[in-house]
């Protein structure tokens, strides 16, 4: 759908509507979810749903994850792993932590680190509160859904998107994306192919230098200075299928392959503002995610009903390197050497699962399956991690140079039976029951060495059964407004810690933990408990959708960081409460504007401690702020009877905690805003737009990031948000 001759749009996330160009007039159109695996009217979903379609994402500048997750209410992130690439955790209405927040593309489960490009969207989704029925032990927080375009069987066509733009500090940005929907056999098959390349300059630079934090006797190599060191660039190729095959099955295989490669860490020093490196050698910090998705897709329709199978294969590698020059002035006291930490993570996943859905003509409705998945996750340092001489220096008593060596491998299966159950009682009160039964296994294995760690060799399991229960009632007003109330139960997996032993049971002592029960941590659910109303006023002009949620969360998995031996474990440290609200209102106030906000508050704390020493009652769940926030408001106009929009939108993100580094005294991170433009014309089947990112140049603390050996004293190396970007781009279809 052109983003032009949809300008009429509300705009908000949750309610999307397009505007013909030729007469200026709103037509409403109905937004389409598939929250509950089904295709139903948003406003008739009794969830707290946010939903962006694809002209929305194009309005708003949209390429990857962080442009879109800072306009949904009570949704926050941050990086929690070492290395930029590939560490960033969600948190939805306070359930923070690895694993709290689903992620998928279509029906397949994939990390929620991941970054998917938003070419060909149809729309994202994102459902709050614990989703443990439908979608299992990785949504006891919410799900992030990003539902993608199928191919079309009546009409060939192509689409190209070309942008460039200028950062400050930067240089030139560009993005090349083209797909083009070819037809096989017309209303039989087709084919839709697309790809994309996104080039980002970088912002920091890097000048020789000696950090305060470093004796002041300690050398600096001469170089000279570097900008910018952290060009970026991600590309893609997408191939999907869709194939008719009889009257009633359809067939949708898949594949999707993206690369992204950064020449060195985008991270500030102390504080968001700094753009510059003070480093003792000229070393690249380089990191990597490739990925591949492979699925297929077979729909059957039956009568009264359709039966769906959905079969993914998943392949991921990251990689990050890491300047550690200080690492042997910092813990052997001998002179810096050109030290460079690199760590490899590689996942496999497959996953199945087959389900049916109901289209039964009376009061009952029914969505029952079974789910399937093992995966095989290796995290390791291999042995070109060195301190280059250190073995000499110490007359040979290491045996090598090797600083450690690591290798973790987890290997889970997950098992589960799933359905709920709706039923009409009267034309306006409808009930729904589900539940969810699991068997999950987790191993895990670590073998480690080298100069600071001690040979290991440490084996682990954990494994449970568990049934998740949900209930929900919606009522619906005979003005057509909907209420509703639910309570559910979420949960995730446990698992095993790995550390060495011998180097933490110091650190362990100090967050009062013993080398024995850290060993390994149980699984932790939470029940939830949702009121909420979903309105339109004024001929559907005016949406205003609303909930409020309280969560009871046990067993909480906290990570604790061992900041000195520079390992971490997760332990069940007690109960935590979280409560909030979230409110979404759109409005076409006319044929010429339309405005939106939402706003989202959580209020999330620990009310017992279970004995975690870097915890105590009252204290605010890590990265999880308080207010988060959004609005918009948008101009439509014709230009020499050319339409055209004018489009501002701001965000906002409440200040919060980092535990990263410093578990004791959890960092601040300050609230931000952040404030972007755009405006467009449409000539037939061309558009052009400009737009302006960041317009204000907010710099944001969005967390520091736990080093891959030790944070230099006093140099938290903080993620931080891209500097004010503006450009300009044109889209073309036919």
């Amino acid at each position: 759908m052109s983003m032009l001759a949809a300008l009429a749009a509300a705009g908000t996330a949750t309610a999307q509507q397009d505007i013909a160009p030729e007469p200026q007039a709103v037509v409403l159109t109905e937004v389409v979810v598939s929250a509950r695996k089904r295709d139903e009217r948003l406003q008739d979903v009794p969830m707290s749903i946010s939903a962006f379609d694809a002209a929305a994402l194009e309005r708003t500048s949209t390429i990857g994850f962080v442009d879109y997750a800072e306009r949904v209410p009570n949704l926050s992130f941050a990086p929690a792993r070492s290395g930029p690439v590939g560490s960033r955790q969600l948190a939805i209405r306070g359930v923070y932590g690895t694993g709290t927040v689903g992620f998928y593309v279509d029906d397949t489960p994939v990390p929620e680190s991941m970054d998917p490009a938003v070419t060909g969207l149809e729309r994202i989704e994102v459902l709050r509160g614990p989703q443990g029925t439908l979608y299992g032990a990785r949504s006891m927080g919410g799900t992030v859904r990003l539902i993608t375009r199928q191919p079309e069987l009546d009409l060939s066509s192509f689409t190209g998107h070309v942008a460039a733009s200028v950062s400050d500090p930067g240089d030139l940005n560009h993005l090349i994306e083209g797909s083009a929907n070819l037809v096989i056999s017309p209303e039989r098959s087709a084919l839709r192919i697309a790809a994309y390349q996104r080039a980002e300059s970088g912002m920091f630079s890097r000048v020789p230098g000696r950090d305060p934090a470093l004796p002041p006797s300690t050398p600096v190599s001469a170089f000279a200075r570097r900008s910018p060191v952290d060009d970026a660039v991600t590309e893609g190729i997408q191939l999907d299928g869709r194939a008719l095959v009889g009257d009633s099955i359809t067939v949708r295989p898949r594949i999707w392959t993206q690369r992204f490669r950064i020449d060195g860490f985008p991270l500030a020093d102390r504080e968001p503002g700094n753009f510059e490196h003070r480093r003792l050698f000229d070393l690249d910090e380089p990191g990597s995610d490739d990925w591949q998705l492979y699925s297929l897709n077979i729909d059957a329709d039956l009568q009264g009903g359709t039966l769906v199978s959905s079969t993914s294969l998943f392949r991921r590698r990251l990689e990050n390197r890491e300047d550690a020059s200080e690492l042997a002035t910092l813990l052997f006291g001998i002179p810096p050497s050109r030290t460079v930490l690199h760590s490899i993570t590689t996942a496999r996943r497959f996953a199945h699962e087959t389900r049916y859905v109901s289209s039964w003509s009376g009061d009952w409705q029914l969505t029952a399956g079974a789910f399937f998945s093992e995966s095989r996750d290796l995290y390791e340092f291999p042995p070109d991690n060195v301190i280059p001489g250190i073995n000499a220096f110490f007359g040979g008593a290491f045996g090598s140079d090797v600083i450690f060596t690591l290798r973790r491998e987890s290997v889970t299966r997950e098992l589960a039976a799933f359905g709920e159950l709706s039923y009409a009682f009267t034309d306006r009160l409808s009930g729904t029951v589900g539940a969810r039964w699991f068997d999950n296994r987790v191993d895990t294995t670590l073998d480690q060495s080298g100069i600071i760690l001690s040979t290991e060799s440490l084996r682990g399991r954990q494994r449970e059964t568990q049934v998740n229960p949900k209930l929900s009632l919606s009522y619906t007003l005979p003005s057509g407004d909907l209420l509703y109330a639910s309570a559910s139960e979420g949960f995730r997996m446990g698992g095993v810690n790995t550390f060495s032993e011998s180097l933490c049971a110091g650190d362990l002592s100090g967050v009062g933990l013993d080398v024995e029960g850290a060993r390994s941590f149980d699984s932790d659910s939470l029940r939830s408990y949702e009121v909420g109303a979903k309105t339109e006023r004024f001929d559907r002009r005016l949406k205003l959708n609303g909930s409020a949620f309280y969560i009871r969360w046990r067993d909480v998995q906290q990570t604790v960081p061992l900041v000195n031996c520079g390992f971490a474990v997760t332990v069940n440290a007690g109960e935590a409460r979280s409560m909030g609200a979230e409110l979404d209102a759109s409005m076409d106030v006319n044929d010429d504007w339309s405005v939106g906000a939402a706003v989202g508050y959580t209020d999330a704390e620990i009310r017992d401690p279970g004995g975690v020493a870097t915890l105590e009652r009252g204290a605010r769940l890590a990265q999880v702020p308080e207010w988060t926030g959004s609005a918009y408001l948008e101009h439509r106009f014709n230009w020499q009877g050319r339409p055209g929009f004018l489009r501002a939108d701001y965000t906002y993100t409440g200040a919060s905690l980092s535990p990263n580094n410093s578990p004791l005294d959890p960092r601040e991170r300050p609230s931000y805003s952040i404030v972007n433009a755009r405006a467009g014309l449409a000539f037939g089947t061309w558009e052009a737009s400009v737009y302006a990112t960041n317009l204000l140049d907010e710099r944001a603390n969005l967390s520091d990031i736990p080093s891959m050996a030790l944070e230099l004293p006093g140099r938290p190396r903080i993620m931080t948000n891209r500097s004010r970007t503006i450009g300009i781009d044109a889209r073309v279809r036919f």
